[in-house]
């Protein structure tokens, strides 16, 4: 059994990477900030982040990607959990029918997101 994903591509963890970095940039001039951030998630240094966002890295090894891939996810799943706050938030406000039927989907997705993780997890340590 392969331990590598069938979507694993250096694109594919340039993607993740260009994604937290331009979520994470709060104004100009502080991509710098952002990506020594990221890279410092991904364990690598920022130079060698930036080198993959902009594609000057065209082999990715699976333990690369795979340090990728779990600071991708957790980054997703931190993003959850703040929207499944601001949820809550919003209940203790204005009452359980202003976001009845959004409580569900959140909670639902902060679950498939802690099971991509595990997975990540998982294929961690059989590569």
């Amino acid at each position: 059994m392969s331990a590598v994903p069938d979507a694993y591509t250096p694109e594919l963890a340039a993607l993740y990477a260009k994604k937290m970095v331009q979520r994470r940039t709060k104004g100009w001039g502080d991509d710098t900030n952002a990506v020594d951030e990221v890279a410092n998630w991904c364990g690598m240094s920022g130079r060698a982040l930036k080198r993959l966002i902009n594609g000057e890295r065209k082999i990715v090894g699976l333990d690369t990607y795979g340090r990728i891939h779990r600071a991708y996810v957790n980054y997703c799943l931190r993003m959850i959990r703040q929207l499944k706050h601001e949820v809550e938030i919003t209940e203790e406000v204005h009452g359980h029918a202003a976001v009845a039927d959004i409580i569900g989907e959140v909670e639902a997705l902060e679950a498939r997101a802690e099971a991509a993780l595990s997975v990540a997890k998982t294929e961690r340590i059989r590569a």
